[in-house]
């Protein structure tokens, strides 16, 4: 999964500005895929990387919170 997140991430390079929305998408859940495999501080990048393309969602900003308080454990 993480490498199908990885290369839509990629393609879709050219079309940011037209689909930020869809695009934060992707990075949402390559992020949660990183945290269930524990690996914080790619999951803390990726929500950091969704909630500039999509600012108003506060259950992506708390996860992003929840995730790097796991990571100073």
């Amino acid at each position: 999964a993480l490498a199908d997140f990885t290369a839509a991430i990629n393609l879709d390079q050219q079309n940011a500005e037209v689909r930020p929305l869809a695009r934060g998408q992707v990075y949402y859940n390559r992020a949660i895929a990183y945290a269930k495999r524990g690996d914080f501080k790619s999951a803390i990048a990726d929500a950091e990387a969704y909630l500039k393309l999509v600012p108003d969602d506060q259950a992506g900003a708390e996860l992003l919170q929840e995730w790097r308080q796991q990571d100073e454990n």
